[in-house]
């Protein structure tokens, strides 16, 4: 009934593919809004298991699915959800050997990791395969958020042009080990599903070539404008695989 989204916006939408990195406490609430949403294809990139101390802020497990791997407990939930649309899963860490050939099946990619270096590795896979992507951070009661590689005005911002890798960059503490409110998890990543909608359908503006700051203890926000880094090396496939971006261990 939104006269600028429609039944063509719905279109749009159901012809889509989007990929979800980590279905976790961001990842989860952008699935179900995005399933819910009408979203044709998802895929869910994510190697670990339901623990106990994810239920806080991953709304789509149950004390039942402690043990089981994500993909396959937000598969089933998912399904039920909306049974029409079509779920891909991969119970495996994104690395340098699959994230190109992952990526490039669809079209647009969901930061749902919590880890610096994982985001290196989605943003280089995304260069290459040219896809946009919603990138969030959350640190205790701090977010952030913002569409990168995304074309809009003539300028595509990607994420090593903000952030260029040092070998001394010291990530900040994942969820588990810093502690947050699970309901900022749960704002956070439906504002992923959003933009991730908007990019897809062209509905409205999305946050591209910007990043979003929101401070949830008092909702203060406000948003920079980022630009592409002119003296960046760009990443392509023959180069894809010898980027500095840590460890292995760190991409998981």
């Amino acid at each position: 009934m939104l006269p600028d989204f429609g039944l063509q916006g719905q279109q749009k939408l159901k012809a889509s593919a989007a990929l979800v990195v980590g279905a976790g406490g961001l990842g989860c609430p952008a699935l179900q809004y995005l399933n819910a949403a009408g979203i044709g294809t998802i895929g869910i990139v994510d190697a670990d298991r339901v623990s106990e101390n994810n239920l806080h802020r991953q709304i789509l497990y149950t004390p039942k699915d402690i043990g089981r791997y994500k993909v396959e407990a937000a598969r089933e939930i998912l399904s039920m959800q909306n049974p029409e649309t079509q779920i891909h899963i991969y119970p495996e860490h994104l690395n340098e050997q699959n994230a190109l050939d992952i990526v490039a099946d669809y079209d647009i990619i969901l930061d749902g990791t919590d880890h610096p270096a994982c985001r290196y590795l989605i943003a280089d896979a995304c260069e290459v395969n040219n896809k946009p992507w919603v990138y969030a951070a959350l640190y205790a009661h701090e977010g952030q958020l913002a569409v990168m590689n995304h074309l809009h005005e003539g300028i595509q911002c990607n994420y090593r042009d903000v952030f260029p890798w040092s070998e001394n960059h010291l990530p900040p503490p994942a969820c588990h080990e810093a502690g947050v409110l699970g309901v900022y998890t749960g704002i956070l990543g439906s504002m992923q599903a959003a933009e991730a909608i908007k990019v897809l359908t062209g509905y409205r503006e999305a946050m591209s070539n910007r990043i979003l700051y929101i401070h949830f203890g008092n909702y203060a926000s406000y948003s920079i404008e980022i630009r592409p880094d002119r003296n960046r090396i760009r990443v392509n496939e023959k180069s894809f695989y010898f980027q500095p971006r840590g460890t292995q261990d760190q991409l998981t």
